[in-house]
């Protein structure tokens, strides 16, 4: 009988990745492969997570009226929602402390003070959808057993023609760029809407996806700024709706969207969508 050697690897995976060309169309084919991958890895959770929900909202239950026969006590919804007051009740404040307590460092004492004020404004002005970005992402947390919430930050440009000295060559156009006004807003991440590459623990991870759904009108808007971006959002198709559920049936929104995914890269330290 012949005696069976262990083949080495080849390295055949690297030379298939060094393949795709650096154009948008080769990164539409690497991101293929790389979500076929990891939409197989999160299968089995996905699974879990989507029965977990269904338990929590009684949908397996014969009734939830306390008055009809076969009605059930749903003690894993009570669970959740008495661990969820239990670790989130209020707005949590912002305390900023200064690392060396010198009691004679007053301009500290002073920064750390005005910090907090800021961030605490910060919040306020926030309103309820800080509060409900929290308790969606704890929600998440406990039940399919992930929770996402991001920070995403936002501004104004106002741009303004520079005139043209004949002195200097400064090419056909020029602006003059202004921040006319910056914001951060606090985004709550479905459990749903998220991929990220498959790995053993997060310090391995490659790349991590967030999935949204945006009108014709937003796409536009988005590529505003971008060389044929009216003919990249006419292109795009429109056939997507965002799932919305509640107790008792599983409903979508009422027009079609465009399903886009933010894909941030820690390799290439780009963002793709």
């Amino acid at each position: 009988m012949a005696k069976k050697t262990k083949k080495e690897p080849t390295g055949g995976d690297n030379e298939k990745k060094e393949k795709f060309a650096n154009t948008p169309r080769g990164w539409a084919e690497k991101w293929g492969v790389e979500f076929a991958q990891a939409k197989e890895f999160h299968r089995k959770w996905r699974e879990n997570g989507k029965t977990a929900v269904s338990k929590y909202l009684g949908r397996d239950m014969k009734t939830t009226d306390p008055e009809a026969p076969g009605y059930n006590l749903n003690l894993f919804s009570a669970n959740i929602n008495t661990m969820m007051s239990m670790l989130y009740g209020k707005v949590p404040q912002v305390s900023v402390d200064r690392r060396w307590a010198d009691p004679e460092d007053q301009v500290s004492r002073v920064a750390a003070e005005m910090a907090s004020r800021l961030l605490n404004g910060d919040i306020e002005s926030a309103g309820e959808d800080f509060s409900s970005v929290l308790r969606g992402t704890l929600q998440d947390r406990l039940i399919p057993g992930v929770g996402i919430a991001r920070v995403r930050y936002s501004c104004d440009i106002d741009e303004e023609t520079v005139e043209q000295d004949d002195s200097e060559d400064i090419g056909d156009e020029e602006f003059n760029k202004t921040k006319r006004d910056e914001w951060i807003e606090d985004v709550y991440v479905p459990w749903q809407d998220v991929y990220w590459s498959p790995c053993r623990y997060w310090s391995e991870l490659r790349w991590v996806a967030f999935r949204i759904y945006k009108s014709k009108k937003e796409v536009k808007d988005f590529l505003k700024d971008e060389k044929d971006g009216d003919k990249i959002a006419d292109e795009l198709d429109y056939n997507s709706k965002a799932p919305l559920e509640n107790a008792t049936q599983k409903t979508s929104e009422t027009w079609d969207k465009c399903e886009i995914w933010e894909i941030w890269d820690k390799e290439t330290k780009q963002v793709f969508w």
